[in-house]
């Protein structure tokens, strides 16, 4: 995995204003969600026969390494900015309890996925407690398939915690209204609950924009013919 960064002195960060002002507060996180329509992309996806949480782990993944400000880091009063970041995901255990499994997100789609399979069946075989030792560095996922949401709060152990953290749902369906040659159609569309727990000394709204704007072009090309 890409260890590189570099260092980014807050006196010459782009940003010194706003790191300055949010750095100073008790809580500078933000949480948000957003619903996703994944409509076309789970057609597309179970047309393939491809795993549904690896494969939007992948997509999340990719669009978040295209995005400067979610690959950035607090790290001893200033910041690293890293190549690219790998990811790190929750994997349920048959106690109730979890563990994390972690890829390379450099990897192309298909090792990615053959090697995420392979390593979650040893842990769930060894059924032992994981985690990455730099977790800096990685991408946070994990998912709540049992129930949908409007809203969702995480943990965190500081204020000046950056790794971004991406959770998400079970979808739903939704009715969408739509005119097509003079007459009235109803389309039943797949929204899935999407949140993002960043730190807003690095991450603004303009870098969420950014994310999900990259996130709808990745799903756009996955499983194409």
């Amino acid at each position: 995995m890409n260890k590189n960064y570099k260092r980014i002195e807050v006196d010459d960060f782009y940003r010194k204003a706003q790191y300055e002002y949010f750095i100073a507060m008790d809580s500078p996180m933000i949480n948000i969600t957003v619903n996703l329509d994944i409509t076309d992309w789970n057609k597309r996806r179970k047309e393939a026969k491809k795993p549904f949480y690896l494969s939007l782990l992948y997509a999340v993944a990719q669009a978040a390494n295209k995005v400067p400000a979610f690959r950035q880091r607090l790290v001893d009063g200033g910041i690293h900015e890293y190549e690219n970041c790998p990811v790190s995901y929750t994997v349920d255990l048959e106690s109730g309890a979890y563990s994390y499994n972690w890829l390379d997100s450099e990897l192309d789609y298909e090792t990615f996925i053959s090697l995420g399979r392979k390593q979650q069946d040893e842990l769930e075989k060894t059924q032992q407690f994981q985690a990455p030792e730099d977790g800096i560095r990685y991408l946070w996922f994990s998912s709540t398939p049992w129930f949908t949401y409007a809203n969702l709060d995480m943990p965190r152990s500081s204020k000046t915690y950056s790794e971004p953290i991406f959770l998400w749902g079970k979808a739903f369906e939704e009715q969408k209204l739509i005119e097509e040659n003079g007459s009235i159609h109803v389309q039943n569309l797949l929204k899935l609950p999407f949140t993002m727990v960043v730190n807003h000394v690095l991450v603004d709204g303009i870098h969420l924009k950014a994310i999900l704007e990259e996130l709808e072009k990745y799903m756009d090309s996955m499983f194409q013919q």
